[in-house]
């Protein structure tokens, strides 16, 4: 654009208007270009305090703040499993200042099994990055005439009816892995869902009933101890804090039940921003302290960005709606 004074116009006005339209342009272009971000940052975490998923935003959070300058506040909104904290993340404004920490329970399990969840996991959310997976775990009590993973499947199999297997609750990740067992497996079990997975956890070890699937870390001192047995690690391959457990797909081919945590961002929000928060992750995620906690709670570091990620989040909302719908299971 340019701009020219005449005589007529008056050269002393002119250079004014002129500095003043400058001086406007500028402030303008500052407020365009003001550095994200400009503010603390909200994760709405669907997880309660001290579980595996707020364990993780706690070790990753205070990273994230260091390495852009503002603060990463934490906000656990764990009710309904996750479905509270999850519609609050999809209905948070898209700006970049609002995140959402969850996982494979409210983002491709209850959106087949429960009202309540009132958001869409893909239409909803802007998938910024899967950043961990841990594999659950086959437990039995040690009187459980079973030793291995194949003389589990063949005890099984002439045993139909007379196995039980306790879970955390009717629709848990627990409870549909013993599910999917069944119908990969073709195994008759019976399910026993107990309040929390404590306490079905505390039956496991008195030997109450005889199998259950749980986080690595939440059993991994009972099967070191011997109180509980190790039947296989729920995943594609073996687990690095237990190599001498076997993978169920072993003999199960195809066979994976893993929680799974991920980072998303309200639908809308901006592409920059969403790969600004992406690029962070990743360099957190490669800090040795970080990958030393996460192999600890037997999670592997995510590596999945936000295009893999999402079309993660569709395949496990159709796996897991298939075996939602074969079982029949219901919420409590």
């Amino acid at each position: 654009m340019m701009w020219r004074v005449t005589r007529r116009s008056g050269t002393r006005h002119g250079i004014a208007f002129l500095v003043t339209v400058v001086a406007s342009m500028l402030s303008t272009g500052n407020a365009l270009a003001q550095a994200y971000p400009a503010k603390p940052i909200r994760w709405i975490v669907t997880y309660q305090p001290g579980s595996t998923g707020d364990i993780f935003a706690r070790l990753l959070g205070p990273k994230v703040a260091e390495q852009i300058g503002q603060a990463v506040v934490i906000e656990n909104r764990g009710s309904a499993n996750g479905n509270v904290g999850t519609a609050a993340g999809a209905k948070a404004p898209p700006d970049g200042y609002t995140f959402l920490l969850a996982g494979n329970a409210s983002l491709s399990i209850n959106p087949h099994l429960s009202a309540e969840a009132n958001y869409d996991p893909v239409k909803d959310f802007a998938p910024v990055m899967l950043i961990g997976t841990a594999p659950l775990l086959l437990n039995a009590h040690p009187s459980l005439p079973a030793k291995s993973l194949d003389e589990f499947v063949a005890y099984a199999k002439a045993n139909p009816g007379k196995i039980d297997f306790a879970s955390g609750g009717n629709g848990s990740s627990t409870h549909l892995a013993g599910e999917m067992l069944k119908q990969m497996a073709s195994l008759d079990l019976r399910h026993v869902p107990y309040n929390s997975s404590t306490q079905a956890i505390a039956d496991l070890a008195g030997g109450h009933v005889m199998l259950m699937f749980t986080g690595v870390p939440t059993t991994l001192s009972q099967v070191r101890s011997g109180r509980l047995r190790a039947i296989a690690v729920a995943g594609r391959t073996r687990s690095a804090v237990l190599p001498d457990v076997p993978a169920m797909a072993e003999a199960v081919p195809g066979f994976e039940a893993v929680v799974w945590y991920g980072l998303l961002a309200p639908a809308g929000t901006p592409p920059d921003r969403v790969s600004r928060m992406y690029a962070e992750l990743q360099t957190a995620l490669k800090a040795p302290d970080i990958q030393e906690k996460f192999k600890g709670q037997g999670a592997e570091v995510g590596t999945l960005g936000p295009a893999p990620f999402g079309a993660y989040i569709r395949e496990e909302l159709v796996r897991w709606g298939k075996v939602v719908k074969a079982s029949g299971a219901k919420l409590d």
